[in-house]
């Protein structure tokens, strides 16, 4: 978390994720724009990092699709663990 956002990396991986298990197909742009939006930040203790997110895929390389409106995710770095609902 730098300057109060999620990086990048963070919350593409949560876009995979959500989209690997929903069962959805979902395009890894060649500028990595995943056109996700956070909603909220905040530590929930010294080891996990939780946001809210909207999380599009760019189905057609035209234009981006949203595919899940609320998604709260939690990573916790100390074990390496991402969950989301």
């Amino acid at each position: 978390m730098e300057g109060g956002t999620v990086s990048p990396e963070l919350i593409d991986s949560a876009r995979i994720k959500v989209a690997k298990d929903l069962n959805i197909d979902y395009w890894q742009l060649t500028d990595n724009e995943n056109y996700s939006t956070v909603r909220t930040i905040e530590w929930a203790d010294n080891d996990v990092i939780e946001f809210r997110a909207l999380l599009w895929n760019d189905k057609t390389s035209t234009g981006a699709e949203l595919f899940v409106d609320d998604a709260v995710v939690r990573y916790d770095f100390r074990q390496k663990l991402m969950e989301y609902e």
